[in-house]
């Protein structure tokens, strides 16, 4: 048997299994990468390693190259745990064999009159190239000469000759570098691994030939990129990737890292021409597998100008390499797609997925991570060409991003889920290590970077990466955050933290984690809803959002086919920015002002906030210009309280008599209350006029106005303290959506008054319509979808039973009588045109709790949040729906002050209006036969008036000015 049949584990110390360094082996596996055949390059490089040398030590330095191209193969293929594996062997074999840089024979290492033909087959700009005669095989010296018997001790190597292609294997630690830090990003300077390798790979003294420290410093170029030594890493690679006019085979890496590092900077068109000359570097060489990943970024960081050129660049090499490498062709056909889309030359673009389309159907052509890069590219052109993210059936748009996220997000190895990008592997790296620096500054700062938005470069290196980041599920890091300043018991930042996790409950549920709801806000509102910073990113930003906003602000057409035609263009341009590489301001929801919002709280109003988290209930209490912070202990029993106190009114009882007999039910609403808070003086009303809550988890469904202030005698909450509710502390400051200019109120109502009687219900509601000064009953006097409302009426009224969709809470219809059309649901509202009514009243949704069950609040939380979102300034919507007589007491008196005294004032009213009214129970259809004797029946039963959530947001009238106080911690 030949010694390298035998498996890896089985060579014994010092048994070299072939000759060459790395083995014939390794390079005809490298052929088989560039050809495009993942599986099979692959198994070529297993087979490679086995041919490597192994000495007592483990595997020699000849295993570099070879794990830096498994790296490659799982990289593409998608296991980036592979990746991980396969990288940091390259760099503990470069670490453990220290100072090996210093045994070659450098002396020899540029052949003296050599010549370098130009290769056959490229473009002028590749061919003329001059590449510098640089020899495949040194002589290496190995071992150690043993001139004592004192040396006879540890691990010995007699010394020894070998000629090995010292070049490549500096290639293989070069690319390891590379992916290294496209693997780890941020996380980069963290690793240990990557300083201890600059410092395994130093410069040796004795080594002085320029050739050769250009080759180690193109080596050490790379290293820095890894370590996220950015500028340095640009100096070193334009120190030594050129010499004497002529490049070496470590330039196109150590000038691909130097392109990257411009592409974080604020000039990033700068790296288009160091990207370019990387192409034609790799190309003259036969470096295949670098050309792709250079015209990629070159078509990333392309600006309008530039991206044409690119383009033509991308087409070019594309044609010329197909038959040298069919994966630098297919790299080159994608990233020239997008370089097109960009450049608006739509049908170059389709040209090119074509073609690439058609390679990767090849069966020697397995690409996985290029097909998600095309599946972007793809959403991308399906945009510019009118197309935009469907609400019901998949659009072209949604076919494309759903070929790109089964790589990126649902990747699989025979049934076992990868993880296949790398800033989600980056957010199970953090999952990971939780809890071991909790507390740590640097560890705050670290989470920052995750629960932010990707960075620009991010977008320019790698796209697919950076979308797919915005859409999975970041609470991880969110939490951690959170619980770092619980730690702290930082309460001013606490509140912070609360925000972004509740804000991004909402945005990670929307296409593209909430991208095209940004672009939505950002042109839709006026400077004031939008903020300072947003107004001057809109004034300055691309001429594709300029012109989305011009089209937002022109007057709407008024034939409906018009408008819904108008519209749809509005969406496909939403949809191309939220595709292209910009990064957008956060408008939506509106983020809480860290440093000034608690201070501008008017006087004797507090800010309530509650989030639970892995069955804690973390508590803020903002007021006086400081933030209390404390934890609800017992968490988990919370949800059944709530459902005791809900049942002990009437909500979702299934048998009995619906209303209580007496009040034990307030004994249960004050175990709930000292549940929720430290002591009776907590919140009282010698502290508080006026109180915004922002509930969490099941929280939604209780009504805090029931609660009474001190012992089940006392006053109750609402009594004394006027509530309001947000779905997030920046919602409490922020309104979403201007004043109505309109007056007008709508009312959509189907059988909600007297349900069993078709003919008492009409009147009832036309009744209503009748006592408002200008009101429109819909779709009688005006038949369009609710979404197309727009502003043509100031407050819209839904009086019909709303049941939010259990699968996709964005799919619930809204009017009532628009169900029948996916116009009528949050999604739509979501959409453009950009205009709504500047309130909306759901006072028949049935959140879970009419049905007997405890959610998780995410049916109200999602709703109100959508409505919010698309511009809606104030929204009431009803916990459990009631309906009859006590419904048309309340709707009347409030829908009387609403265009006239705003959502607050008007409900206070209606409600007091509601409580202080006579009621027949026979006209209540919640109400048992048994209890239709009832005798002195009152709209007093919190069952009839406490069903009411009213989210509305403080005026600016209503905040001190800015820095009125200072908030204290």
């Amino acid at each position: 048997m030949r010694v390298s049949s035998l498996p890896a584990q089985d060579l014994l110390p010092g048994v070299e299994p072939a000759s060459s360094y790395p083995s014939v082996t390794y390079y005809q596996a490298l052929d088989i990468y560039r050809s495009g055949d993942l599986p099979t390059a692959n198994k070529a490089f297993e087979a490679a390693l086995r041919s490597s040398r192994v000495d007592i030590n483990g595997r020699w330095i000849d295993a570099i190259p070879v794990y830096a191209m498994m790296a490659e193969c799982q990289w593409h293929l998608g296991d980036l745990v592979a990746t991980r594996q396969n990288l940091d062997n390259v760099y503990q074999i470069a670490i453990r064999y220290r100072g090996w840089l210093g045994r070659p024979d450098w002396a020899s290492v540029l052949q003296a009159n050599v010549q370098r033909t130009p290769p056959p087959g490229l473009w002028p700009q590749a061919a003329s190239v001059n590449r510098l005669p640089i020899a495949s095989k040194l002589q290496y010296a190995s071992g150690q000469r043993i001139t004592a018997p004192s040396q006879l001790r540890g691990t010995i190597e007699e010394y020894n000759v070998k000629v090995i292609d010292v070049v490549e294997i500096m290639r293989g630690l070069s690319i390891a570098s590379y992916r290294r830090r496209m693997l780890l990003g941020s996380l980069a300077d963290q690793d240990p691994l990557t300083r201890e390798v600059l410092d395994a790979t130093k410069y040796p003294a004795d080594v002085q030939i320029p050739i050769a420290r250009a080759l180690m410093g193109s080596v050490r170029a790379t290293e820095r990129f890894a370590n996220h030594e950015d500028q340095q890493a640009v100096t070193d690679a334009m120190k030594s990737s050129v010499v004497n006019n002529g490049v070496h085979p470590l330039s196109p890496l150590a000038q691909l890292c130097q392109a990257s590092a411009i592409a974080g900077s604020d000039k990033p068109h700068e790296a288009v021409p160091v990207a370019a000359n990387v192409v034609n570097i790799a190309a003259s060489l036969g470096h295949y597998e670098v050309v792709g990943e250079a015209m990629q970024l070159a078509a990333g960081c392309a600006n309008e100008q530039q991206a044409g050129v690119v383009r033509v660049s991308a087409e070019t090499a594309a044609t010329s390499l197909i038959r040298k490498s069919r994966l630098a062709a297919l790299h080159c056909m994608v990233a020239g797609a997008d370089a097109a889309v960009t450049a608006g030359e739509l049908d170059a673009a389709s040209q090119l997925l074509n073609q690439a389309q058609a390679m990767v159907g090849r069966r020697d052509v397995f690409q996985p991570r290029l097909n998600a890069y095309g599946g972007y590219v793809a959403a991308r052109l399906a945009a510019a060409r009118g197309d935009a993210v469907g609400m019901v059936a998949a659009s072209e748009v949604d076919q494309a991003l759903d070929l790109m996220n089964a790589f990126a997000l649902n990747r699989k190895d025979r049934n076992r889920p990868l993880i296949s990008m790398p800033r989600i592997y980056q957010m199970e790296l953090i999952r990971q290590s939780m809890g071991k620096q909790l507390g740590g500054e640097s560890s705050d700062k670290l989470l920052e970077r995750y629960t932010n938005e990707p960075p620009p470069e991010l977008w320019r290196r790698d796209p697919v990466d950076a979308l797919s980041s915005t859409t999975v599920d970041r609470t991880v890091p969110h939490t951690a955050r959170l619980q770092i300043a619980a730690y702290k018991k930082q309460g001013t930042e606490v509140l912070a933290r609360m925000d972004e996790l509740l804000s991004h409950r909402f945005l990670r549920r929307l296409a593209m984690g909430g991208r095209i709801t940004q672009v939505r806000s950002l042109v839709r509102g006026d400077d004031k809803v939008i903020g300072k910073e947003a107004a001057e990113f809109r004034n300055k930003a691309p001429k594709n959002i300029k012109a989305l906003r011009q089209a937002v602000v022109a007057p709407p057409p008024a034939d409906k086919d018009a408008l819904l035609l108008a519209a749809n263009r509005m969406e496909s341009l939403a949809t191309q920015i939220a595709l292209s590489r910009v990064t957008l301001p956060r408008t939506m929801l509106p983020p809480l002002q860290e440093k000034t919002a608690v201070a501008r709280l008017p006087d004797r109003t507090g800010l309530l906030t509650f989030v639970s988290v892995d069955n804690r209930l973390y508590v803020t209490l903002a007021a006086e210009g400081k933030v209390e912070f404390w934890t609800v202990g017992g968490a988990a029993r919370i949800p059944g309280e709530i459902g005791r106190l809900l049942v002990s009114i009437g909500v979702g009882k299934a048998r009995g008599k619906r209303l209580p007999e007496d009040d034990t039910w307030r004994r249960a609403a004050v175990t709930l209350r000292r549940h929720l808070f430290p002591d009776d003086t907590t919140i009282s009303a010698d502290r508080f006029d006026q109180l915004i809550i922002v509930p969490d988890s099941a929280l939604w469904y209780l009504p805090f106005e029931m609660l009474p202030i001190e012992g089940d005698q006392s006053p109750l909450i609402g009594d004394r303290i006027k509530i309001r509710y947000a779905a997030t502390p920046g919602l409490a400051f922020q309104p979403t959506g201007p004043r109505a200019t309109s007056r007008a109120v709508a009312i959509a109502a189907d059988m909600f008054f007297a349900p069993r009687d078709l003919e008492l219900n009409e009147t009832i509601t036309q009744s209503l319509a009748d006592s408002v000064n200008d009101s429109i009953r819909i779709p009688q006097k005006l038949n369009v979808p609710s979404s197309l409302l727009a502003d043509s009426v100031g407050h819209l009224l839904v009086a019909a039973p709303v049941a939010p969709n259990p699968k996709n809470a964005f799919a619930t219809n809204v009017g009532a009588y628009d169900r029948g059309t996916p116009a009528g649901t949050l999604a739509a509202w979501m959409r453009f045109p950009a205009k709504t009514p500047e309130s909306v009243l759901l006072a028949g949704f049935r959140s879970s709790v009419d049905q007997g069950k405890m959610g998780s609040g995410e049916d109200l939380f999602l709703t109100v949040c959508a409505l919010q979102s698309s511009g809606v300034r104030n929204v009431m919507v009803s916990r459990w729906i009631v309906g009859g007589e006590s419904s048309a007491i309340a709707m009347r008196e409030l829908l009387q002050e609403l265009p006239f005294s705003g959502m607050n004032e008007s409900w206070a009213r209606a409600r007091a209006v509601l409580r202080r009214s006579e009621l027949d129970p026979v006209a209540e259809p919640l109400l048992r036969q048994s209890e239709h004797e009832i005798e002195g029946l009152t709209g007093d039963q919190p069952f009839f008036w406490a069903s009411y959530l009213v989210a509305a947001p403080l005026a600016e009238s209503e905040l001190k000015p800015p820095g009125a106080i200072t908030p204290k911690k």
